[in-house]
Parts: C-alpha cells; sequence; structure tokens
C-alpha cells in the first residue's frame, strides 16, 4: 500500500505485531491518527514535512499498524510553469547557472513534476532549494523573495 498526503488513515484492526517497535516520530503520528485527519494535516499538526510524514506512515504501514480510511478528495490547485521560470531566475542570482539543474534535482527527491506540482508543497520545494545556498545571508535574502513570491500566488 502506498502512502498519499491526501489519504485519512486509521489504526489497523488486526494485532500488533510482537516485534514492532516504535521510534518517537513514529508515536508522535500514532497519535494524530483519527480517521478524520489526512496525512497532510498530520504534517501540519506536528511541524513535519509532507515528505517526512509520508516516511513515517509508510513505515506504520510496512508494519501493518495503519489501514485507509479514505481517500480525501478535494480541489489541487496545480503552480503554472510561471512560478517555476520566476523560481529560476531568482535561484540563478544566487547559485549560478546551475539553478535549473537544482531545481529539477529538488522535484526528483520530492517525487514530483512541474507540470503538476501542487501549490500546497511550494513551501516544501523553496526549503530543499534554501539547503543549495551555502551563504548564510544570501540564503536569508533568497527566503525574503521566495516569502514575495509565495504572496503572489
Amino acid at each position: 500500500m502506498m502512502a498519499s498526503e491526501n489519504v485519512i488513515y486509521k489504526l489497523s484492526r488486526g494485532g500488533i505485531p510482537e516485534e514492532v517497535s516504535l521510534s518517537s516520530m513514529e508515536w508522535a503520528v500514532i497519535t494524530q491518527i483519527d480517521g478524520n485527519r489526512d496525512v497532510a494535516e498530520i504534517a501540519q499538526n506536528l511541524a513535519l514535512s509532507t515528505r517526512e510524514a509520508l516516511q513515517i506512515v509508510r513505515s506504520l504501514i510496512d508494519k501493518g499498524l495503519l489501514q485507509i480510511v479514505r481517500v480525501k478528495k478535494e480541489e489541487i490547485e496545480i503552480v503554472k510553469e510561471s512560478l517555476f521560470r520566476k523560481l529560476e531566475k531568482i535561484l540563478t542570482k544566487y547559485i549560478g547557472p546551475v539553478a535549473t539543474y537544482v531545481i529539477n534535482d529538488a522535484l526528483m527527491e520530492l517525487n514530483a513534476e512541474r507540470s503538476n506540482y501542487r501549490k500546497n508543497r511550494v513551501p516544501e520545494l523553496i526549503e530543499l532549494l534554501s539547503d543549495e545556498i551555502s551563504d548564510e545571508k544570501k540564503k536569508i535574502q533568497f527566503q525574503k523573495e521566495m516569502l514575495e513570491l509565495l504572496k503572489g500566488l
């Protein structure tokens, strides 16, 4: 079973396997599993990135502790290609002409594509891109520019 950010889970009906050992973050996620919250909401409640929450949920699924209640149907906003062009232009000021490649690598790491990148995941992308800027002053300036870009979405 594949974990997804818009899926709502509940604790599995089956018994708990005897050999299960849980990390503190897995316990934290379990406390949020209520049959009503999706993974994105759980991530937000625990101040985790969507990617981190999905990794923990996958681990809990693999351990046989979670089952799907339902997939949350909601309007999904996809960002326009123009956002990526602006992002490339801004990032190029800070890291040079490799910006396009860095953005593509970040998208691969997030298991996402430009053509269907969700608006609610833009901050996660910006966080990854910020990590590529080694100069702290430049990183802060980049983040300020990204905040302005986000306000325009």
